[in-house]
């Protein structure tokens, strides 16, 4: 009962404490008459519970906050310098018990007027104080004085995490923890804060990084000093390489450190010191590419040889770089790909612009982290450079040019059949298609299934499909029969995919109708790792085709050789099972049909083959198993099919103005298109908001065709409006059709231009843009009022200098835009003087000019004009079209940048 009594409230009133030390060295019974004296002790100590217990709420609410998880403040506003064996006297604010270091410091911490605590270890006691006053040895105890940050330093840090925003928020919770822990984590012992740094120095010149680790992490703690926290974060990471265990904990207080560091420095050496030593430790805690915006800061704040260095060493570990390159060469059109560490941009780079070939023609496409170069050939060997400043997917580029040179080999041998066609006549002329690669023979070797087998091979994953090698033996020895081996010799030019047609009359000239594959493989290569190509087909002159549908499977049987239909054929119908679901003969048209139960099972049972057979000489199948061929896609599927009415709707424009007349012509039509006749029929017109905006009805045919007029007033609205024809006006519409209504004009203005001066016209000067403006209806467009947009733009490429390219891949590409105005025709043209020609690169001038005559029917008309300039220089000038001049001192050369 006293237990439970007393253990809440000695902690939260330190004068119980003594009261319950006491209880507990008393015997029960001489014990109870204090009861009374207890509960009198507890009641007069409720004022004092209620005036700590804020104090207690406060120093929670501290504990809870003291460790952001988001982001904050970037430095501690208070800090402790702890001092080990120590105590203090001065005036105690309360005491705790039962507590621990940790504790003792949010306590004072949440008091403004602490200005320190002294923590005795072995009782486990806090005494925050409002004054440290005098220091004295105490064995156990630990001293610790509150410091205030100044205001500056912590509105400095505040702008240095700024800095640091590509940073996430956990590393600068790290270093706010690391700074807020670190006074209590390494109390001083008793020595000046210069002897501790020069022991620590000293001990770390002798390679005793342990040693000087524990004066150096007293002297940060003492000091807080920026130089000292770079200084603490350069032997903490060296010491870690050598420690056995706790490598990763020691090289995450170094970064912390590093950052803390930087937060705090007073001059911009001290801060790039401090990013130097974050930068190395985050390579070592293996994030060697966020390493990369720090060195990037350092060189920003202050550039230096070392940093630049470290910078460049990094890029070339964890920058943007290319990692791999390798040749695509077996295929038709060879490719050259080059891997990067990131991913590229899919868009809006022309990356041909950062790629230095000795050939043109190459054209560069981004694949994720590749950039493929095509347009290359067989048998040559390429250098290029891919330029600095290429840039990557995250914004990063190539610091340095990176040079590649490749051998586009040629391609390897290859051999394939193409298609999958399995059916072939049997005729004089019948011969299979192979494609090869850098062939002139192949070891061929024809092979035949029996019809009993035929459904195993389907199953077994062999039919129409190459065959591995031990695909192959297993078919030779189990399923297939062996009819025929032979060679044949083939066309052949260096790396071109070549079609050759192999007759196959000599192999199957004593064969019967049946299932066959040919097999073609490369002479001496390894079967297993090259097995060839194997081609089914079917000796036979059935031609089969299936339908399936809700009333049945149907079948058609043609002959392959006349497509003539072929009567008396048997056709069946063969399950998963191997069994014979059921079977049919073609009547005269070649068409057999299998009731809809046959076609709807399921397992076993479901269809997986149809066979035909005309008596003993022909045998065909036809797989159920692949997918059907869809030709909805191939634009055959036609219009839905009309009902009982079928009406066809035409009008004599798509747009009208407001005032005219829709002028409609219908067409009514049955199911087999034949006219129907006496149908009377409704039109309605709705306009653009869905309001009926007249009905009328067909005063009568003419073999099924109706002409509606339908007047649209002047003050009708614009827009969209539809017209629905009807039989029944409860009915859905029979035909419908959208019709324009808009305010209009057509044009009534035509113009010629040219540029008076354009063989004349050198740069600096200003062309004279002649218009010859008319009326399309003959007369001159005399008085007519002339106004335009000039937009001159620097161009690369020249028409009559193909193969070359003018400036720097890099430059800037800017447009100018100008505008002219203000002048009229007269009767015959207009001159204008427009946009000057620059004396730097290759310009493009583009006129815009436009005109109205002010009539209320005229509107305006826009067409595009080019000007030309020539070279002041003497050289050959540039083709009309263009307004170019020459920027270049010597000739121009190839890929010139």
């Amino acid at each position: 009962m006293f237990d439970y009594l007393f253990s809440p409230l000695t902690f939260m009133c330190p004068g119980l404490r003594h009261l319950a030390a006491r209880r507990t060295s008393m015997a029960l019974p001489t014990a109870l008459p204090i009861v009374p004296t207890a509960l009198f002790t507890v009641l007069t100590a409720l004022p004092i519970v209620l005036t700590a217990l804020p104090i207690v709420l406060a120093a929670l609410l501290t504990a809870f906050l003291a460790s952001p998880v988001t982001a904050g403040p970037a430095i501690p506003s208070l800090r402790y310098q702890a001092y080990l064996d120590t105590d203090y006297y001065g005036s105690d604010l309360q005491a705790l018990f039962d507590t621990d270091l940790a504790s003792c410091q949010r306590a004072c911490s949440a008091q403004k007027s602490c200005a320190g605590f002294s923590f005795n270890s072995r009782a486990n006691a806090c005494f925050p104080k409002q004054d440290m006053q005098t220091a004295s040895p105490f064995v156990g105890a630990i001293s610790a004085l509150k410091q205030i940050q100044p205001k500056r330093l912590l509105q400095q840090g505040e702008a240095r995490a700024k800095q640091l925003s590509f940073l996430p928020d956990a590393d600068l919770n790290l270093a706010f923890r690391e700074a807020e822990e670190i006074g209590l984590r390494f109390p001083s012992e008793g020595a000046a804060l210069e002897d501790m740094i020069t022991a620590g120095q000293i001990q770390a010149r002798n390679g005793n990084d342990k040693g000087a680790l524990r004066w150096l992490s007293q002297a940060v703690a003492l000091s807080d000093e920026a130089a000292l926290w770079a200084e603490y974060s350069t032997v903490l990471l060296r010491y870690s390489q050598v420690q056995s265990s706790g490598k990763n904990q020691s090289r995450t207080r170094a970064f912390a450190a590093g950052l803390n560091s930087f937060l705090r420095a007073p001059s911009a050496s001290g801060q790039v010191n401090g990013l130097v030593a974050a930068a190395l430790a985050l390579e070592k805690l293996g994030r060697g590419r966020d390493m990369l915006p720090v060195l990037r800061l350092a060189e920003e704040i202050a550039p230096r040889l070392d940093t630049a260095r470290l910078l460049d060493e990094a890029i070339t570990k964890y920058g943007f770089r290319v990692t791999d390159s390798r040749v695509q060469s077996d295929s038709a059109t060879p490719r050259l790909c080059v891997e990067f560490s990131e991913s590229l941009l899919l868009s809006g780079v022309s990356y041909e612009d950062y790629i230095k070939l000795p050939t043109t023609g190459v054209v560069a496409t981004p694949e994720g982290r590749e950039l493929c170069l095509e347009g290359l050939e067989h048998g040559q060997r390429y250098t290029l450079v891919l330029r600095r400043g290429l840039p990557g997917g995250t914004g990063d580029a190539l610091i340095k040019d990176v040079e590649l040179t490749h051998y586009i080999g040629d391609r390897s041998p290859a051999v394939r059949f193409p298609g999958r066609a399995y059916v072939l006549a049997k005729t004089d002329q019948a011969a299979l298609p192979i494609e090869t690669v850098n062939l002139s023979e192949v070891e061929l070797r024809l092979r035949r299934v029996s019809d009993r087998n035929l459904l195993r091979s389907i199953q077994d994953g062999y039919f129409g499909r190459p065959l591995s090698q031990w695909q192959d033996e297993h078919f030779a020895s189990d399923i297939a029969e062996e009819v025929w081996v032979g060679s044949a010799v083939l066309q052949n030019e260096l790396n071109r995919d070549m079609t050759t047609r192999l007759p196959l009359a000599e192999a199957i000239a004593d064969q019967p109708v049946g299932i066959y594959a040919l097999s073609a493989r490369i002479a001496g290569a390894d079967p297993y790792e090259d097995p060839g190509a194997t081609q089914w087909f079917v000796l036979t002159d059935l031609g089969l085709s299936t339908m399936s549908g809700s009333d049945g499977l149907h079948v058609q049987v043609q002959g392959l050789a006349n497509a003539k239909p072929k009567p008396g054929v048997e056709v069946t119908l063969v399950s998963n099972a191997n069994a014979v679901l059921g079977k049919a003969v073609s009547d005269a048209t070649g068409y057999a049909h299998f009731a809809p139960g046959l076609a709807r099972g399921r397992g076993g049972a479901a269809p997986a083959m149809v066979l035909a057979q005309a008596g003993e000489d022909d045998f065909a199948f036809l797989s159920l198993k692949d997918a059907a061929f869809d030709l909805s896609d191939r634009g055959v599927e036609g219009r839905p099919a009309p009902g009982r009415v079928d009406v066809f709707l035409a009008t004599d424009r798509g747009a009208y103005r407001a005032g005219e007349v829709i002028h409609v012509t219908a067409l009514t039509r049955d199911g087999t298109a034949q006219a129907i006749e006496g149908l009377p029929l409704t039109a309605i017109l709705t306009r653009p908001d869905g309001v009926e905006y007249s009905r009328h009805l067909s005063a009568g045919d003419k073999a099924g065709g109706y002409v509606f007029a339908l007047p649209v007033g002047l003050s009708a609205p614009r827009g969209t409006w539809r017209l629905d024809v009807m039989s029944d006006v409860k009915a859905p519409a029979l035909a419908s059709r959208q019709i324009l209504v808009e305010d209009f004009l057509p044009e009534r203005i035509d113009f010629d231009q040219s540029v008076a001066n354009a063989s004349a016209l050198r740069p600096g000067e200003r062309a004279q843009l002649e218009i010859t403006a008319r009326y399309l209806f003959g007369a001159p467009g005399a008085g007519l009022g002339i106004d335009g947009d000039l937009r001159l733009r620097p161009v690369t490429t020249l028409e009559k200098w193909p193969g070359y390219r003018f400036g720097r891949y890099d430059a800037a590409r800017d447009s100018q835009s100008s505008y002219f105005g203000g002048d009229e025709t007269d009767p015959k043209v207009w001159p204008a003087s427009v946009l000057s020609c620059p004396r730097s690169r290759p310009q493009a001038c583009r006129c815009k000019p436009r005109s109205s005559p002010g009539s209320p029917m005229a509107r305006v008309v826009r067409w595009n004009a080019v000007s030309a300039c020539r070279s002041a220089r003497p050289g050959p000038s540039w083709a009309s079209g263009r307004c170019l001049t020459r920027w270049w001192q010597r000739a121009p050369r190839r890929d010139s940048s």
